[in-house]
């Protein structure tokens, strides 16, 4: 658990989702697995060099009775990175399916490679 508050007189926990990285020529793609969320719950802020992605899960304990045994519930997820200044955190891009959560984040034009060409005199 990453992070444990005290909110109208309940303790609020949240969990770390486990995120993949991947790195290309254009950018960096994050993957996060976030079970149980559904899109409209996740929130997800770029503050600077920070990008912060969370979510608060509406658990409703009498959508399927009460509870005898629990293994599995919906869970608040937060997670925090810092950004690259070679990444351009003005298009972001954000997609969501089947419990994971892509961002796209492109690279600057100043950081991507170019090809200089050479002028004959």
């Amino acid at each position: 658990m990453a992070d444990r508050t005290e909110k109208e007189g309940r303790r609020e926990s949240f969990r770390t989702p486990q995120v993949d990285i991947f790195e290309t020529g254009d950018g960096v793609t994050l993957q996060f697995e976030m079970p149980g969320v559904s899109k409209d719950e996740i929130d997800i802020n770029v503050d600077g060099d920070s990008l912060r992605v969370k979510s608060r899960a509406e658990i409703n304990e009498d959508r399927h009775g009460k509870p005898v045994f629990r293994e599995f519930a919906p869970a608040n997820f937060e997670r925090e990175f810092l950004l690259s200044r070679d990444l351009d955190r003005g298009k972001i891009d954000a997609s969501w399916r089947d419990g994971v959560l892509t961002l796209k984040v492109p690279k600057a034009e100043a950081a991507k490679p170019r090809k200089i060409s050479i002028s004959a005199t």
